[in-house]
C-alpha cells in the first residue's frame, strides 16, 4: 500500500471530490488515506466534522493551530533555511504545527512508500501502481519515484518506454515544466525513509512551502532524477481558489465561504471536462457545478472562449 497524505484547508466541498474519486478509482486498495485538515472559521470545521462521520474509512488529522509566534533560524545542516529566514518574513513566524505534525503522520506508517495530495485534484481513471517502480523506489531510494499525474496523454514530455511505462530525468531539457518538478505534492510517490529525512532537513509550514523548499533542496542536492509512470495519466487538478496566502499561485478566485456555503446546503461539487484528450495535468477547459439531487448550479465554464 501507498500512504497517501491529503492537504485541506477551507475545503470541504472539494475535498469531498477528491475522496469520492478515491474510493470510485482505488479499486485495488492501494491508497492507505490520511488528511491533514485545517479551517479558519466554525463553518468551515463544521463541514469537515460532517466529512468525518461521511467518510471513516479516512484517518483524519486536524492541524493543531495557535496564535502566531515568532521561530527562531532553522538549524538543521542546509544553508537555505537561514536564507528563507532572512529573506522571508512569513518564515519566522508560524500559527500551525504542521511540519511537526506531519512529519509525525509520516513516521507512524508502516508503508514503505508515501505520496501527497492537495484536495483541489481529483482521480479520473484507475489508479494502477506496478511493481517495477515500487522496486525502484526501494532500491534505488535517492533516485527513484512514480507519478500518477502523468502519462504520454500529457503534453511536452521528454521521455523513454521501460516494462510498458514512461521514464525520464527531471534534469533533462523538457518541453513543458510539468515534467520538469523537483518535487511535487500532486500525486508522486516517493520512498518514505528518503522523505522523512529530508522533510527533517528542510524547514516548511504549510503545504506550499514544503514544495517549494523541498523542490529546492532537492534540485540542489541532484536526487531523485528519475520519474516512473503509467503510460496514462489518472489524477488533474483545478486551482478554483487560493486559501492560502503565502504564494500568489494561479487561481479562479471562486470564494470558499460560498463553495462552503453550497455544501452546508446539502450540495456536492462534480467537475466536468474532457477525460479522453485532456492534455494537461491542470485542464484548461472545464465545467464546475454544484449538485443537489436533480438541482444544479453552474458555478464556472471555461471553454476555448474564456
Amino acid at each position: 500500500m501507498v500512504h497517501t497524505i491529503i492537504f485541506s484547508f477551507d475545503r470541504a466541498i472539494q475535498l469531498e471530490l477528491l475522496l469520492k474519486s478515491i474510493i470510485t478509482h482505488d479499486i485495488d486498495g492501494i491508497l492507505d488515506t490520511s488528511i491533514l485538515y485545517s479551517f479558519t472559521s466554525e463553518t468551515h470545521q463544521e463541514s469537515y466534522k460532517v466529512l468525518i462521520d461521511r467518510y471513516p474509512q479516512f484517518n483524519w488529522v486536524e492541524e493543531k493551530r495557535f496564535q502566531k509566534k515568532t521561530v527562531k533560524p532553522f538549524f538543521p545542516a542546509y544553508w537555505h533555511n537561514y536564507y528563507w529566514w532572512i529573506r522571508y518574513k512569513h518564515n519566522r513566524v508560524v500559527s500551525s504545527n504542521f511540519r511537526g505534525q506531519l512529519l509525525s503522520i509520516i513516521k507512524d506508517n508502516k508503508c514503505e512508500t508515501v505520496m501527497f495530495l492537495t484536495d483541489d485534484s481529483m482521480f479520473f481513471n484507475r489508479i494502477t501502481v506496478p511493481g517495477y517502480p515500487l522496486e525502484q523506489i526501494r532500491e534505488k531510494p535517492q533516485t527513484s519515484s512514480f507519478s500518477l499525474r502523468h502519462g504520454s496523454n500529457i503534453m511536452g514530455g521528454n521521455y523513454s518506454s521501460i516494462k510498458g511505462l514512461l521514464y525520464w530525468n527531471i534534469f533533462d531539457e523538457q518541453e513543458h515544466p510539468e515534467w520538469s518538478f523537483p518535487f511535487s505534492i500532486d500525486g508522486h510517490i516517493y520512498n518514505k525513509e528518503l522523505i522523512s529525512t529530508t522533510f527533517s532537513k528542510v524547514w516548511f509550514k504549510n503545504p506550499n512551502t514544503l514544495e517549494g523548499n523541498v523542490a529546492c533542496y532537492v534540485r540542489e542536492k541532484g536526487i531523485l532524477p528519475t520519474v516512473y509512470s503509467n503510460c496514462e495519466s489518472c489524477l488533474v487538478g483545478f486551482e478554483l481558489n487560493r486559501v492560502q496566502t503565502v504564494s500568489n499561485n494561479n487561481n479562479l478566485n471562486i470564494s470558499s465561504q460560498y463553495l462552503n456555503y453550497l455544501f452546508h446546503k446539502g450540495y456536492q461539487m462534480k467537475i466536468s471536462f474532457d477525460r479522453q484528450n485532456n492534455r494537461l495535468f491542470r485542464p484548461d477547459k472545464f465545467r464546475v457545478d454544484a449538485l443537489k439531487e436533480n438541482y444544479a448550479i453552474n458555478i464556472i465554464t471555461l471553454d476555448e472562449k474564456n
